[in-house]
C-alpha cells in the first residue's frame, strides 16, 4: 500500500499540476462532507491543483474511515476511489 502512495507522488509530481474537477467514488457509508471534514483541503473548489490531490490522499489514508483508495486521472479531471473500513454498523446496548 505504501509503496502505491510513492507511485502516485512520483506520478503526481511530473503530471500537470491543474484540474477542473474532482469526484469520489466507492462512498457506501461516508458521504462527500465526511471527506472534507477528513481532509483540509477545501474538496468543492474548481481548480484543484495536484499538489491538493496528494494532500487530499494523504489526509485519507492517514484516517482510520478509510481502508484504501486510488486515484484516476483523465485530461483534467480525477476520481478518487475509495474503500472505506469496516466500522461497526449497529451498537446495541443492554441496560437494566
Amino acid at each position: 500500500m505504501h509503496n502505491y502512495i510513492i507511485i502516485l507522488l512520483i506520478f503526481f509530481n511530473f503530471s500537470y499540476a491543474s484540474t477542473d474537477n474532482l469526484s469520489f467514488s466507492g462512498l457506501e457509508k461516508l458521504s462527500v462532507n465526511d471527506i472534507q471534514s477528513i481532509t483540509s483541503v477545501d474538496i468543492y473548489k474548481d481548480d484543484i491543483n495536484l499538489n491538493e490531490i496528494n494532500s487530499i490522499t494523504n489526509d485519507l489514508y492517514n484516517s482510520p474511515l478509510i481502508f484504501d483508495l486510488e486515484v484516476f486521472s483523465n485530461n483534467s479531471s480525477y476520481n478518487i476511489e475509495i474503500t472505506e473500513s469496516k466500522i461497526v454498523k449497529k451498537i446495541f446496548i443492554n441496560g437494566k
